[in-house]
């Protein structure tokens, strides 16, 4: 594109000028050449959204050249301009595609990066780089809205996040139109299915579910240490079939039973289904035409190739298949491309049934240890999130309502921290506290506290409102018993309030007023909330020279104290 449009310039310029001309000549020629290869490419995972995105970009530039030889035929400068403009928009169109894929691209390498052993650790890195403008106790909620506006059903937050990791490995490895086909066509397919209740109480159901995430991580875990060391093609693209079967065994099969079920092709009772042929399985899906477009194929021979090594060979880029029922040769790529269509359509079908069962009140019954294993936890994110704001944590504890964080020392932003943290966790974790020092008393605050002045700051709001929740913050929190509330807050909100009200008579200060002295007389200061009173009684009966007299003392108050702050330390804990 950087060349067709330096040859663009250079005949803009020199429009006479045969050099400029042969120079755009080529530049056409060799445009066509690539636009007519990419449409023979053909079109397999994991390469079809950046086919997609090259064909998208070839043929907004193939406007180019059209729009731009009218500009140098233009009778008048105005049409000129004009016809440079649409050449400009479709110059900006097609950067904009590439730029959108390339950003995407960048996310999965994040996510393929096996020099970070970690995979939960990748896929957090991958969604911070594909939603830079969200924390990641933000990509839930990001993720819910964007998963429900796409498939039309209710999601949590847990599920919104799972949706944005799926989204964006689709976006690049898949085919991203089918596979956003398949989620929306499934996830209405399992939330409106009358018969997910009586197969979520069976025997083993949900149990089955939990079982295969397990198996799913374990053999991607497994399946990663091996692509790290091998190089060679024939003994990788073995592997890759063996991962296949393992997948279609341990993953598939669980799903397959689910669907049938509740398409009511079978009828059996589950723990009996779930020892019935796989494939034949995924063969009825592919019949019945409520569940026809959730597969492509049954994958049948891959699977049985998974099985018995010696059913197929490898001869340079085509694999030979030599089952008893079936036979056939294939390029690699195609082979490539039917063992990602089955990582779409499971993905797809997985986080479908899942979401309908939370919604239906049907957790997946995931085992502690399971889920440490596999770092799903919350905790495990809050951590991360520590991670990906430069905090070091040095140390951490989880119990059934406790998240306790020690951070490195010379963290600044130790009371922001914990009150995201609290934000964004679950709601049977009551206390979260951060420290750098675990000998510093700590700063207690209650979340009810802060969701005032939060809700204020997304807000039109005055500047009074929110110097009262603040009041009320420092009135709420405490450090060793002790409220943090001072008598320099209460002096100055006193007086700033007073002195509206003396100059505006705006009787919406007068509720603020009474607050401020209901909390001066509960920390004993009772000559504020005599100052107050007195506000009060000389706006009900007016005295010019008082007035004044009070208006002075209120003057002295505000310039010799500071207005009440949010506060900070060291140590803070949150309580919810």
């Amino acid at each position: 594109m950087e060349g067709f449009v330096e040859a663009l310039r250079a005949i803009l310029k020199r429009p006479k000028s045969s050099a400029a001309v042969l120079g755009m000549v080529e530049r056409l020629e060799s445009f066509e050449a690539l636009r007519l290869r990419c449409q023979s490419f053909p079109k397999l995972r994991p390469r079809v959204a950046l086919h997609r995105s090259v064909s998208v970009t070839l043929d907004t530039l193939s406007g180019l050249w059209p729009t731009y030889e009218q500009v140098l035929s233009a009778p008048t400068i105005h049409e000129a301009i004009i016809l440079g403009q649409r050449g400009q928009e479709l110059l900006d169109s097609a950067s904009e595609t590439l730029t959108t894929h390339e950003e995407l691209v960048n996310s999965a390498l994040a996510y393929e990066d096996l020099s970070i052993q970690d995979l939960s650790e990748r896929i957090l890195t991958a969604l911070s780089i594909s939603h830079p403008d969200f924390s990641v106790l933000e990509m839930g909620q990001y993720g819910k809205r964007l998963a429900e506006e796409k498939t039309g059903v209710p999601t949590d937050e847990a599920h919104g996040i799972q949706y944005l990791t799926l989204h964006t490995v689709a976006s690049v490895h898949m085919d991203p139109n089918r596979f956003n086909d398949v989620m929306a066509e499934t996830a209405r397919f399992c939330f409106a299915n009358h018969r997910l209740q009586e197969i979520a109480i069976e025997d083993g159901a949900l149990e089955s579910l939990a079982r295969s995430q397990r198996l799913l991580y374990e053999s991607l875990t497994s399946f990663e240490a091996v692509v790290s060391r091998e190089n060679d093609e024939k003994a990788l693209l073995r592997r890759i079939i063996k991962f296949y079967g393992e997948v279609y065994e341990d993953v598939v099969s669980p799903l397959l039973a689910w669907y049938s079920l509740m398409a009511g092709i079978k009828q059996q009772p589950y723990p009996k289904l779930l020892k019935d042929d796989a494939t034949n399985l995924a063969k009825g899906l592919l019949k019945h035409p409520a569940t026809t477009t959730f597969l492509e194929d049954s994958g049948a021979h891959l699977r049985n190739a998974a099985q018995h090594g010696n059913s197929y060979s490898v001869d340079g880029h085509l694999v030979r298949f030599n089952l008893r029922s079936y036979e056939e040769t294939l390029s690699i790529s195609s082979v490539i491309d039917q063992v990602f269509s089955l990582f779409e359509s499971i993905s797809a079908m997985s986080w479908s049934l899942s979401n309908a069962l939370s919604n239906a009140g049907h957790a997946i019954p995931l085992r502690e240890e399971d889920a440490a294993y596999m770092k799903l936890s919350a905790f495990y994110m809050a951590k991360f999130y520590l991670k990906h704001k430069g905090t070091p944590v040095l140390s951490s504890e989880e119990s059934s309502s406790t998240w306790a964080f020690l951070l490195s020392p010379g963290q600044d932003r130790v009371f922001e921290l914990a009150l995201a943290l609290s934000l964004g966790s679950p709601a049977q974790i009551r206390k979260i506290v951060l420290h750098t020092d675990a000998g510093e008393t700590p700063l207690i605050i209650p979340q009810s506290a802060y969701n005032r002045v939060a809700l204020l700051s997304d807000t039109d709001a005055q500047p009074i409102d929110h110097m009262m929740a603040v009041l009320e913050l420092r009135n709420d929190s405490t450090i060793g018993g002790r409220r943090l509330l001072r008598t320099s807050d209460l002096k100055f909100a006193a007086a700033s309030l007073g002195i509206l009200l003396t100059i505006k008579k705006d009787p919406t200060l007068i509720p603020h007023l009474r607050r401020v002295k209901t909390l001066a007389e509960a920390h004993g200061n009772q000559r504020i909330a005599d100052r107050i009173t007195e506000a009060l009684r000389l706006n009900r009966i007016p005295n010019y020279l008082a007035s004044a007299r009070l208006s002075a003392k209120f003057k002295t108050w505000v310039e010799d104290n500071d207005a009440p702050s949010m506060p900070a330390s060291y140590a803070v804990t949150v309580t919810k």
